[in-house]
């Protein structure tokens, strides 16, 4: 039994009185719309404040009890019966908070400031309330009262950060944090976010320090390094992340986690000497780090030295046999290497080896695909999309197979419930076009196509599916011109980009500009059917028969399924020559 409810059932019998208060000798009825007490009293309230205190200790004792609802009845009509009693209106305003009620929660921390101007509950409340409906200086206000009320709550601090960060005063920001950081308790998350903020300031130098410190006095923290480096890279600013890396282990050497990050990163910018450097410190102590011995056979791979890659991951397969990462690389050097049968093994291997995670399924999906089956290569892409939904990578894969195993209404079906939950998702959306526009339904594909160059402008695939299109039916051509211009000044070597604004002025009638550019494509796109065939075209209407025959033909030995180029060869009457 809950002391609040011992204390509520003292006064409800009469065993408790409220002081210097005469005690009724008959029962009071409750006041009118009070909520009906389901404990038996004795004697009837002296006070209206009797009454309003059994209420609130008895909505105390629900509140304890997790029936906040009914809670809330009680402490209402004891706030209506006794309007002064700012512990009533703080306990209210504590759950309205609780059950995600924000207005009433403001509404009742500005009563109670009302009462008592120097509540800190209602300033921290309000504060809270205001940095998540984004007025930021207005939370500002209220947390600096009440760290002025009462210095010594850190929670305070924080929050107060935050505030003083989204309205832009990142210095403020970082003041507040390092007051956070010299109490205790609180120094590695305060020197964390104040890392944090510097490099919100883009001052990865002033970063390092603060963020070191958080490591040191909590290991968990660790993950900052990998995270933080990882949004400078998202944001194009690499060699910043690099510098980052660098600079965290001139100030910690011995963080071999840190150093494999490192690593990759000089990977991925195909720096693999200088990765291969930073293995190298790790192996020198540490001759059998699993990850180190991982990235080694990373860089053999992408230089280029497969079967050397293959062999260290075997190596050391044979010494870490249930190392996930480990055996999902091996699969996929097996499948570059056109080791099919091998890498189907393998990627069964790894889905063994963590039957929760997506990559061996999806894996085994591309590699029935390259081999032709293409029904198992569905049941592997789907198995992996169940595995992790959210991932609409998998989704867009998955689509893309079953468009081309003309399964259209599937494929949409597909692509339509991840844009349940991300609505513009231009991956998604990209894909559905496609589908669409295979379907036959070019009316929505263009729809679509429109609203991803609304969500992305810059969005080329969109700008060029959509300009060629256009073109490829004889219409808007003039906006197919710019749009297509618009793709290829932002990906100026995309062959395929080429081709569209050679075929766009073909359609225009300027047959040497179409040329120009189409001859170009073909160089690029080698042997691709789609361009030969636009080369041709154009001879036609430049009267080189000659040449538009010889391209003709080329375009049907690459595809000698299409009906197109067969006809036209048919027309000119040298369908017997072509091959």
């Amino acid at each position: 039994m809950t002391c609040a409810f011992l204390m509520a059932l003292l006064l409800f019998t009469g065993c408790a009185t409220i002081p210097d208060q005469e005690q009724p000798q008959e029962p009071q009825a409750l006041p009118e719309g009070h909520p009906p007490l389901k404990v038996a009293y004795s004697h009837g309230f002296a006070t209206t404040q009797a009454e309003a205190y059994a209420s609130y200790m008895y909505g105390l004792m629900l509140a304890d009890e997790g029936q906040t609802r009914e809670a809330l009845g009680y402490l209402q009509m004891a706030s209506r019966i006794d309007t002064r009693v700012p512990q009533i209106l703080d306990e209210m305003m504590r759950i309205y908070i609780g059950e995600g009620m924000r207005s009433e929660a403001e509404e009742t921390a500005g009563r109670l400031l009302k009462i008592d101007s120097k509540w800190v509950n209602a300033h921290i409340i309000l504060g809270q309330i205001y940095l998540d409906t984004d007025r930021p200086f207005e939370a500002v206000n209220h947390l600096e009262i009440a760290l002025e009320l009462d210095p010594e709550r850190t929670n305070i601090l924080f929050l107060l950060a935050d505030a003083l960060e989204k309205t832009g005063d990142i210095k403020g920001a970082i003041a507040s944090l390092e007051e956070l950081s010299k109490t205790e308790d609180h120094e590695a998350v305060a020197y964390y976010y104040i890392a944090r903020l510097y490099l919100r300031t883009g001052d990865v130098e002033a970063s390092l320090d603060p963020l070191a410190q958080a490591i040191k006095l909590n290991p968990s923290f660790l993950k900052g390094v990998e995270e933080v480096g990882g949004q400078l890279e998202d944001k194009g600013r690499t060699d910043e992340a690099i510098g980052f890396y660098k600079g965290y282990l001139q100030r910690d050497p011995d963080r071999t986690v840190v150093r494999e990050i490192l690593a990759r990163a000089l990977i991925r910018e195909e720096r693999y000497e200088e990765a291969k450097k930073q293995i190298d410190i790790i192996l020198e102590k540490e001759p059998e780090n699993y990850g180190a011995l991982l990235i080694t056979g990373l860089i053999e791979a992408k230089k280029g030295n497969l079967d050397k890659a293959l062999e260290i991951f075997s190596n050391v397969r044979a010494t870490a046999p249930g190392n996930f990462d480990l055996v999902l690389q091996i699969g996929i050097l097996q499948r570059q290497l056109e080791m099919y049968s091998e890498s189907v093994t393998t990627f069964r291997d790894a889905s063994l080896l963590a039957p929760t995670r997506y990559e061996p399924h999806l894996n085994l999906s591309v590699v029935y695909d390259l081999t032709g089956q293409l029904d198992k290569a569905i049941e592997s892409a789907r198995t992996a999309l169940d595995l992790d939904p959210e991932r609409n990578s998998v989704r867009t894969y998955l689509a893309q197979l079953l468009v081309k195993n003309s399964r259209l209404a599937e494929a949409e079906k597909i692509l339509q419930e991840g844009l349940v939950k991300t609505p513009d998702d231009t991956v998604l959306l990209y894909q559905l076009a496609i589908t669409q526009d295979r379907s036959g339904r070019f009316d929505l594909a263009e729809s679509v196509l429109k609203r991803i160059i609304e969500i992305d402008p810059e969005h080329f695939d969109a700008l060029n599916y959509l300009g060629y299109s256009w073109a490829d039916r004889d219409m808007n051509l003039d906006q197919s011109l710019v749009m297509i211009k618009k793709a290829l000044g932002i990906k100026p070597d995309a062959a395929y980009i080429i081709d569209s604004l050679g075929w766009v002025y073909y359609r225009m009638g300027q047959y040497e500009e179409a040329l120009k550019y189409l001859l170009e494509a073909g160089k690029k796109m080698d042997g691709d059917p789609t361009v030969l065939e636009h080369i041709g075209d154009t001879y036609e209407k430049l009267g080189k028969a000659d040449l538009a025959v010889k391209f003709w033909s080329l375009a049907l030995k690459a595809d000698p399924g299409n009906a197109s180029v067969t006809e036209k060869l048919k027309n000119k009457g040298v369908i017997e020559t072509a091959p």
